[in-house]
């Protein structure tokens, strides 16, 4: 834009105003450059919002094609839980599309319990010195041992070693070094007796519950939890080995309160799995297991008094499914009751006499998660149709004028959104029962608008024929996706577009910056040009008025 002509020149207007219209006249190829770069930007930015849609229409498509890395139409799973006895949960579930559907009758016979100690020796309050001192012991014997089951295949040999820094020491318990071949690399992995992954020390000296990648035969690997793993090159796939925990003292001073002695428990490192967790009621210590279940029983040495006995004792859940006994540690996440299922016992499955309670675990299919997927895509499809009709249509203003949108002079666009309708309206040869998409209740109406017109047929479709419905999406959706991918994202037309685009702005704007240098320039050249001519004037007309002043003079003398 060429500035404005500064208020202080000191030119007369009638130049000011001479200016102002040269100037006017010499600025309409810079008006017509700007203007011409307006509406190419405004082309940009159609061009990036259609490219938008055109992605989230992409994205919403790749759920309903199943060759696709991110398909999500398989059918779901549902739950119900039924036959439970009146004002009783029993139990509650989840399941995973994996689960297997059917029945399921579920007696829970007992749950698991966490065991629980409590001090005998009398205190006198919470905040009052304890007047006993020693330590106790927690989690281990003082000493670790090791016990490795023998096998001359075992693909790891496991020794003793010290803590990382700020890590846990493994359990007391029955361990499993696992190993799985991935491609050509050997991996391994550590797990508990629950068949859990225990987090080890990676090679950069996180923890970790991954896979890891095993180093050469004859290296080995810290696991900083008390353990180091050394890799034979042996062709097993596993080994067993029983770790006894030297665990962890935490002292007591005669000075402590009851409550300095609960902190200090709960703030120890204690060994995995047999944690025990302090707190105080009355005026009594109470140790209880962190984890319920046999396994997690509570390892401790009491060197100090308090006179620890127990008040309950570890018990882990028993349970009949279909008529098949199981036995497991804790009451919830179980994953490994009922395939795919995740169940979770509720306290009043058992009742206060100790009497068991049952009810039936239902699963059935669901659908639910292509029909999602069918509505977003829906969504976004009429979306991207409306965005395209509206920029390329041509519409009458008055009998003389008609407005035209930013694309109506690309037929691409215009080809694009009847190409997307023809092919998702199209009869095609699956080799399946369906031809269509409104074989299974996916329409257009009379304002070209993609609908579920009978969500019963869709309903049926899924359930009755569910190959065949995956094959006629499959074949559809793939040739929007495929249209979609010719014109959007990364590689189509639209990008190369708006790269060329960005190219030609970027020029208009070099020639509109060198432009107005030289109308600036013009326009200061005008301004010096006509001020000489304004004082060459202004002399004139001082010699004119003088010499009219002095011949004025003489006649009067005369």
């Amino acid at each position: 834009m060429v500035a404005p002509l500064s208020s202080n020149n000191n030119l007369s207007s009638y130049f000011t105003n001479l200016i102002t219209q040269l100037m006017n006249i010499e600025e309409q190829p810079l008006n017509r450059l700007t203007a011409q770069r307006d509406t190419v930007t405004v082309q940009r930015g159609v061009y990036v919002d259609l490219n938008t849609n055109i992605t989230d229409l992409k994205t919403a498509l790749q759920p309903l094609i199943s060759t696709s890395p991110f398909y999500t139409s398989t059918p779901g799973r549902s739950t119900q839980v039924t036959n439970a006895p009146s004002g009783s949960t029993v139990f509650s579930a989840t399941a995973s599309n994996s689960a297997v559907t059917g029945q399921y009758d579920i007696q829970v016979n007992q749950l698991a319990k966490a065991q629980r100690l409590v001090s005998t020796t009398p205190f006198t309050g919470v905040d009052q010195p304890v007047g006993i001192e020693g330590n106790i012991l927690l989690g281990g014997n003082g000493t670790a041992a090791l016990d490795v089951v023998a096998n001359t295949n075992n693909p790891v040999t496991a020794t003793l070693s010290s803590l990382a820094s700020g890590q846990r020491e493994l359990g007391t318990g029955q361990y499993t070094i696992e190993t799985q071949m991935s491609g050509t690399t050997l991996q391994f992995r550590l797990k508990d007796a629950d068949g859990k992954v225990v987090p080890i020390l990676d090679s950069k000296g996180n923890s970790t519950s991954s896979w890891q990648t095993a180093p050469a035969t004859g290296q080995t690997v810290d696991t900083g939890r008390g353990l180091t793993f050394t890799f034979t090159g042996k062709p097993g796939v596993s080994e067993i080995l029983n770790y006894t925990a030297a665990g962890v003292t935490v002292k007591i001073n005669k000075t402590d309160t009851l409550a300095d002695v609960a902190n200090n428990i709960n703030d120890s490192l204690q060994p995995d799995g047999h944690t025990a967790v302090a707190s105080i009621i009355g005026d009594q210590l109470v140790l209880s297991s962190a984890n319920t279940g046999t396994n997690h029983e509570m390892i401790y040495t009491d060197n100090a008094g308090f006179g620890l006995i127990e008040k309950q004792t570890a018990q882990n859940a028993k349970l009949t499914v279909n008529k098949i006994d199981l036995e497991r540690q804790s009451n919830v996440n179980l994953t490994d009751v009922v395939y795919g299922v995740t169940l979770n016992l509720a306290e009043d499955a058992v009742g206060p006499d100790g009497t068991g309670k049952s009810a039936t675990l239902n699963i059935t299919s669901n659908n639910d998660a292509t029909k999602s997927a069918l509505d977003t895509f829906i969504t976004k499809f009429n979306g991207l149709e409306d965005y395209i009709a509206e920029r390329t249509a041509i519409t009458k203003v008055d009998d003389k004028t008609f407005s035209r949108g930013p694309l109506a002079d690309d037929t691409s666009f215009s080809d694009l959104r009847s190409n997307l309708m023809f092919d998702l309206m199209a009869q095609v040869d699956t080799g399946g029962k369906y031809k269509s998409l409104a074989d299974i209740g996916i329409t257009l109406d009379d304002n070209l608008k993609v609908s579920v017109s009978d969500s019963d047929k869709l309903a049926q479709a899924l359930e009755q024929n569910p190959n065949d419905v995956t094959k006629i999406m499959d074949s559809v959706f793939g040739k929007v996706d495929s249209e979609l991918s010719a014109i959007g994202g990364t590689t189509g037309y639209l990008n190369d577009a708006v790269k060329n685009l960005d190219i030609n702005i970027s020029d208009l704007g070099t020639d509109i910056t060198n432009l107005t240098d030289q109308l600036n320039t013009r326009q200061t050249n005008l301004v010096s040009q006509y001020a000489d001519m304004q004082a060459q004037l202004q002399s004139i007309s001082y010699t004119q008025q003088t010499l009219n002043s002095f011949y004025g003079t003489s006649n009067s003398i005369i």
